[in-house]
């Protein structure tokens, strides 16, 4: 599942998944989903950066 992306990210990557395709992916309701795992990894990566 990583595409090739694994030798572009030195820290790593992770993968989620996501309902829908490439297009599909950006509509109702399948957006929710990705606008939440989205939120979440922002989150995260926000309050790694404050330690």
């Amino acid at each position: 599942p990583l595409n090739g992306w694994d030798g572009m990210a030195a820290s790593g990557i992770e993968v989620h998944h996501i309902p829908g395709d490439h297009i599909s992916m950006m509509l109702e309701p399948n957006v929710r989903v990705l606008a939440e795992k989205l939120k979440a990894c922002l989150a995260v990566r926000q309050n790694s950066s404050h330690t």
